[in-house]
């Protein structure tokens, strides 16, 4: 129990006491009702001070999951893997989420994010170079 309350209960029940030698009902029922006040009170400052210790403790494990950017396309990276985490949910949402393997499409080579679906284009087929059509036959 936090001081604060414990001395609050101790004022509380010795004003009880003296209102009882004074035969003051009223004054009895008031104090009485202040110290079950307190005592809701001090539960709740249990909870709060539990949930406290829980978020710290969330926010440090959390700080330790997180990892560095790196690399060409600036994936970020958790410490020790080489799997890509989406930078779209790493930054804006504070979220680990992987990216998909490279995925060859017609448009060229991409991931993909499955939590905020961002797609990361790593090769446009428009940035390959074009061969002209005369080095084409004169290859067969």
């Amino acid at each position: 129990m936090d001081p604060l309350v414990t001395t609050t209960i101790v004022a509380a029940q010795h004003a009880y006491d003296l209102a009882g030698q004074s035969h003051d009902r009223d004054l009895q029922q008031k104090i009485s009702e202040i110290y079950d006040l307190v005592l809701i009170l001090d539960r709740q400052l249990g909870a709060l001070e539990e949930e406290n210790r829980n978020l710290k403790r969330q926010l440090a494990e959390k700080q330790k999951v997180m990892a560095t950017r790196k690399g060409v396309f600036g994936y970020w990276f958790k410490e020790g893997e080489t799997d890509p985490l989406c930078p779209v949910c790493c930054e804006r949402d504070d979220t680990v989420s992987y990216l998909s393997q490279v995925q060859h499409v017609p448009q060229g080579s991409r991931r993909v994010c499955a939590v905020c679906q961002a797609v990361f284009w790593e090769l446009l087929a428009s940035e390959l170079p074009v061969i002209p059509t005369d080095a084409v036959k004169r290859g067969r």
